[in-house]
């Protein structure tokens, strides 16, 4: 089955992200099973999604009259056979424990066709633990949603080593069909979100306990400097941006000084040698074409001034 042909989805948890998922599939459109142990659960969930949606008409993300035809494409229930055997598309959103995960999905291994591909909502978890309880290993595929998950962009799509490319794929194009913005990553700890936001965490701790500044200081230059630029400049096209050749400068002085930077990357010194430093000569990280040299700076600038207007700061 392709990503156009999913028309169905079976979604098992409906505590912390599950709701925000769920809404996410029915505003595309989409029928949506959702499935806990207790009804007050999937009760409390249907609530939170209506609250939701509140916001959504408030901010007008969507329209009053939508409200009402989202919600009646959810359908809650605590039988999870029945709902498995409705999936086009299967997804378990439930408790970071491997031993719940390995059981939702060999259970729904025996109901759900053959065709379907199975989805864990992980942040950290490997796959072949999860994907090994069940008969289609190929079809199974990682989803790290960000909370909130009918707010936030990001979903990690993890290819473990047993996924076909198609399985990938698939994922992937369904993702972007109900307005995500994918991202393919090996299986690791963490993957990619959460492992540079681990970093920035330990970055901002290590200042806070050295004492460099107070908490509302570290967080102040997070959201007023680099952390505000992020959504328009990500940290590989900051580098670019800089100058490959100033940011070894840099971190050689840093390094001299006694920081703990650590070496650059050999693929980074390589660019720098064949005299690729980044949006100056064309090519860094990324390349760029002539019109992009000419007029990305200027699209930067106006995305941070909108932002700047829109968050009141100018």
């Amino acid at each position: 089955m392709n990503a156009k042909e999913i028309k169905k989805v079976t979604l098992i948890g409906s505590g912390t992200m599950g709701p925000g998922i769920a809404q996410t599939f029915a505003r595309a459109g989409l029928e949506v099973f959702l499935v806990d142990i207790k009804q007050e659960i999937l009760d409390r969930g249907m609530d939170r999604i209506g609250d939701n949606l509140d916001v959504f008409i408030e901010l007008e993300v969507i329209k009053p009259g939508e409200k009402e035809a989202i919600l009646s494409r959810i359908h809650p229930t605590t039988d999870m056979e029945f709902a498995c055997r409705q999936a086009d598309y299967f997804m378990e959103a439930v408790q970071e424990i491997l031993e719940r995960k390995q059981q939702v999905h060999r259970q729904a291994d025996h109901w759900c066709r053959p065709d379907v591909i199975f989805t864990t909502n992980a942040s950290n978890m490997r796959m072949n633990p999860i994907a090994s309880v069940t008969k289609r290993p190929d079809r199974f595929v990682g989803t790290h949603w960000v909370n909130p998950p009918h707010i936030m962009q990001l979903v990690e799509v993890v290819r473990g080593p047993l996924a076909s490319e198609a399985a990938v794929e698939t994922v992937y194009q369904f993702l972007k069909r109900v307005g995500k913005a994918p991202v393919i990553c090996k299986d690791t700890l963490s993957y990619i979100n959460n492992y540079v936001q681990s970093a920035l965490g330990r970055a901002a701790l290590e200042l806070l306990e050295q004492g460099v500044a107070t908490a509302e200081d570290i967080d102040q230059a997070v959201n007023t400097g680099f952390g505000f630029r992020l959504p328009v400049v990500g940290p590989l096209a900051f580098f670019d941006m800089a100058g490959l050749d100033n940011v070894r400068d840099s971190w050689e002085y840093i390094n001299k000084m006694g920081g703990k930077m650590g070496p650059l990357p050999h693929f980074i010194l390589d660019l720098i040698a064949q005299g690729h430093w980044g949006l100056k000569t064309g090519r860094g990280i990324y390349s760029y074409s002539e019109q992009e040299i000419r007029e990305l700076a200027k699209e930067r600038n106006r995305q941070l001034i909108r932002m700047l207007k829109a968050l009141q700061r100018i």
